[in-house]
């Protein structure tokens, strides 16, 4: 009887393929019905570091991609290793409303909740023109400068490709070396 107790004892607990800390508990309590396939536990290993982000910009991460760390002036990699969507649907929001990320290399001496920048790159181009964005004139969808030639200011057509607040990057219309008449 002694036996058979022991056994289904051991049968009833719920063990974890690896070894590190719970990081996740389901909200459960004593009688509840519970779904197959709930998530009740998630245990992660504390030896292998996770940068966690969470901010206004969740949205713009994907799994898998790369990330520019810096930490204490060194510059480390990083890739997206949990988004909002891999949380189990009954996580707490503070756990949803985060993306987290693996870092290659980190020191060992970082500490849990030391701080760090992340840089994601969503677009990126090389050997290219960029002009100030305020000389760009915009009339019905058409995007011209006005330019220098030959000693007159003649408006001359571009076609643009990435743009942040202050800059503009020409793929076409313009040439180096172009002068451009400020307004």
């Amino acid at each position: 009887s002694l036996a058979q107790l022991v056994n289904e004892l051991e049968a009833s607990r719920l063990r974890s393929p690896i070894a590190g800390e719970i990081v996740y508990i389901a909200n459960v309590s004593e009688g509840d019905y519970i779904d197959s396939y709930k998530t009740m536990f998630q245990v992660a290993d504390r030896s292998r570091l996770y940068l966690s982000y969470s901010g206004s910009n969740l949205s713009e991460f994907r799994l898998g991609m790369k990330v520019a760390v810096r930490y204490e002036d060194e510059d480390y990699e990083g890739e997206v290793v949990m988004t909002p969507a891999q949380f189990p649907y009954d996580a707490p929001e503070s756990q949803r409303r985060q993306i987290l990320f693996e870092v290659d290399g980190i020191p060992e001496a970082v500490q849990k909740g030391e701080s760090a920048r992340v840089v994601l790159i969503l677009e990126q181009s090389k050997d290219i023109l960029v002009i100030p964005r305020s000389q760009v004139q915009r009339y019905l969808g058409r995007l011209y400068v006005y330019i220098l030639e030959e000693g007159i200011r003649e408006e001359r057509n571009i076609g643009t490709g990435i743009e942040n607040a202050t800059e503009v990057e020409v793929t076409e219309g313009l040439e180096e070396g172009e002068l451009i008449v400020l307004r």
